[in-house]
């Protein structure tokens, strides 16, 4: 039985780094970072980011909810993207 995530394999996603492995776990395709190193905004990647987005058709932006979701709202309203906030671990 194939699982429910093969649906959105190869999807591409905006995220942070921290997000690669959860990436590649469920085949998305990362084609850019909301902050490309952990604690360091660029305003100048954010311009890159958006260019990209609107270029490639990319609507999803995936954020643990530990961090701030100013930059990730801004440029999902700058490129008709979504923010998805993902619980990084759940517990049993």
């Amino acid at each position: 039985m194939a699982g429910r995530h093969e649906a959105y394999a190869g999807r591409k996603i905006v995220t942070y780094p921290s997000l690669c492995d959860f990436a590649e776990h469920f085949s998305l395709n990362v084609v850019g970072y909301v902050e490309p190193r952990p604690g360091f905004p660029e305003s100048a990647t954010h311009g890159r980011v958006i260019a990209l987005m609107k270029r490639d058709g990319v609507k999803i932006i995936v954020v643990e909810p530990y961090f701030d979701l100013k930059t990730p709202n801004s440029v999902a309203r700058q490129t008709g993207g979504q923010v998805v906030v993902l619980t990084p671990s759940v517990g049993r």
